[in-house]
């Protein structure tokens, strides 16, 4: 640099194309805000002036490099020192302020070309339009987009049209999308691949395979051929939607057209196979991937890997495991949870355990979900001190236990007989900055019953509102399990009343649990009066749970008439 300086020593000017030049290299190599100003200042510094292509140079490597910040202080600079910024500077600030996720600084920053009069172009109102999609503001990118259209001056195009349609399709407007896909078509802009293709996956997402595969036909008749991304799209739709025969046959088609599928396709349908428990057509899919050439990645290795470990076959699931290191493909924490899951399962926390050390001997940070799994499975075999260890461990290592992980333990704690371990892990989760919801209090409160502190379980139970916690049918139903185990039926029906006054919906587990209550109490009328009451509510809709009311009447008394009324009015 000195030695370039130092040719010029005594000059005016240093030619622009060489400066310029210099700048943009160290751009390019992501330095603009070391090497790229070091240049700048040492042309300050030895009294040469630097063009606006120069200042616009540095914005677009500040801006490549993510520093808005620097850029707009630059372009701030550049604005006070009245440097003639035209519209390719201030297309590089746009674009740049688009991709920093500022799209509403960058609509600013148009509107204050249009008060300037420098020149706007359609490609800076489709940054804009894009950006503003990408922001979950496409109300106000359609705002812009039929502002671009009352002004005449600019014709949207595909891209235009694309963008506002992806952005659509990202808030779950789909509908939409469609309409405005048939707006863009009268207009004679005809969609591509990519367009229809993005309909094509909302479609899928949508659980609405039918109108995708409609779609397809519209695509195929206006002459756009789907490629491999229309095909997944549509082969995850069918799998998701339980049509799996059909997402083979299609499948299948897609390479009669001439389409190869990638490994995402594969992926696709290998998992789908896998959670039907068809291990062996799955495997063949995946040799014939290897022999087509397509090569399977960690996704594949891993959905493959957890279809054996959803039918308990742990052998062939390590085997695969083993086949992916072998291959060069390093496990993540997805595989290693998958593997540790599928042992936890069959019982085998040894081979889980060595899981965990595995991982942290390979400088791979085991996650929530890899301690919550290992604790559950020591819990069902009843190793806690084992799982409390864990506990502690996943702390120390960084990794805070979530809702779930305390879910897991206080649930192993209550099931194995340690009530009170229970409800002191149960009573420090506030203290470490964790609040309690509804589902664990649900199995607290369940399990005072169980212990028989039903005045503490009531207790608890009505401080949850002023929690801000809202009473659901599942916790007012334990409540009333509760009291009618222990023959509580004053207490049961109060709970069940307040139900009903709060707008709450009783299940049919509250109502066999209240049926069951009766019917012990020998109080068989009181029993179909409130079977009767809750069918015609429209609440009962179950015909097994009458059924097995029915039997429960005839076991107390074969001759009560009750049971031919249940036969005729809920069983017809």
């Amino acid at each position: 640099m000195h030695l370039f300086l130092s040719d010029y020593h005594g000059k005016n000017s240093i030619p622009k194309h060489e400066f310029n030049g210099d700048v943009d290299v160290n751009n390019s190599k992501g330095r603009a805000d070391t090497e790229g100003f070091a240049v700048f200042g040492q042309i300050l510094k030895h009294g040469f002036q630097p063009d606006i292509v120069t200042f616009t140079t540095l914005l677009k490597g500040f801006f490549l490099q993510g520093k808005k910040i620097q850029a707009l202080k630059l372009f701030q600079k550049m604005v006070e020192y009245q440097y003639p910024c035209d519209s390719v500077t201030y297309g590089v600030v746009i674009n740049g302020l688009c991709k920093a996720k500022d799209s509403n600084a960058a609509l600013t920053l148009l509107r204050l070309m249009e008060k300037k009069k420098i020149g706007i172009d359609l490609h800076m109102y489709s940054m804009i339009i894009d950006g503003l999609c990408k922001e979950d503001q496409v109300h106000k990118a359609f705002s812009l987009f039929r502002e671009m259209i009352d002004s005449k001056r600019f014709v949207p195009n595909i891209v235009t049209y694309s963008t506002l349609i992806h952005g659509l399709c990202r808030i779950d407007q789909v509908t939409s999308a469609l309409r405005f896909l048939k707006e863009m078509m009268e207009k004679r802009i005809m969609p591509d691949v990519i367009t229809f293709s993005i309909l094509v996956d909302a479609l899928c997402k949508d659980n609405k395979t039918g109108e995708a595969f409609k779609l397809l036909e519209l695509m195929q008749q206006s002459g756009v051929e789907p490629d491999v991304i229309t095909y997944n799209s549509l082969i995850h739709g069918l799998c998701i939607s339980d049509q799996l025969n059909k997402a083979i046959k299609l499948f299948k088609d897609m390479i009669s057209q001439g389409v190869m599928p990638n490994a995402h396709a594969y992926n696709t349908l290998i998992d789908a196979i896998c959670k039907k428990g068809m291990l062996e057509h799955a495997q063949e899919l995946f040799d014939t991937m290897v022999t087509k050439g397509t090569h399977p990645n960690i996704v594949t290795y891993n959905v493959l890997m957890d279809g054996y470990c959803l039918q308990g076959k742990m052998e062939r699931a390590k085997r695969v495991f083993d086949s992916m290191v072998a291959k060069g493909h390093e496990p993540n924490v997805f595989s290693y949870n998958i593997l540790i899951n599928g042992y936890c399962k069959a019982k085998r926390l040894d081979d889980a355990l060595q899981l965990l050390e595995d991982m942290n001997c390979n400088g791979l940070k085991p996650d929530t979900v890899t301690y919550t799994t290992l604790i559950d499975g020591l819990c069902k075999v009843g190793r806690l001190s084992t799982a409390q260890d864990l506990f502690k461990d996943m702390q120390g290592h960084g990794q805070n236990p979530d809702i779930v992980t305390y879910i897991t333990l206080i649930n192993g704690l209550f099931d194995n007989g340690c009530f009170s371990e229970a409800m002191e892990l149960f009573y420090s989760m506030e203290k470490n900055g964790l609040k309690p919801n509804v589902l664990i209090y649900d199995i607290i409160i369940c399990n005072m019953c169980k212990a028989g502190k039903f005045n503490e379980a009531k207790e608890l139970f009505y401080t949850l509102p002023a929690k801000d916690l809202q009473l659901t049918a599942r916790i007012y139903t334990t409540m009333i399990h509760g009291f009618c185990k222990k023959g509580r039926l004053t207490d049961a029906q109060d709970m069940f009343m307040e139900m009903g006054q709060k707008g709450i919906i009783p299940n049919d587990h509250t109502f066999n649990f209240m049926v069951q209550a009766f019917l012990k109490a020998h109080d068989s009328s009181k029993a179909v009066q409130f079977l009767t009451t809750m069918a015609e509510r429209g609440i009962l809709r179950h015909a097994e749970t009458i059924s097995n009311i029915v039997d429960m009447l005839a076991a107390d008394d074969p001759n009560n008439e009750n049971i031919d009324i249940l036969r005729n009015y809920f069983l017809k």
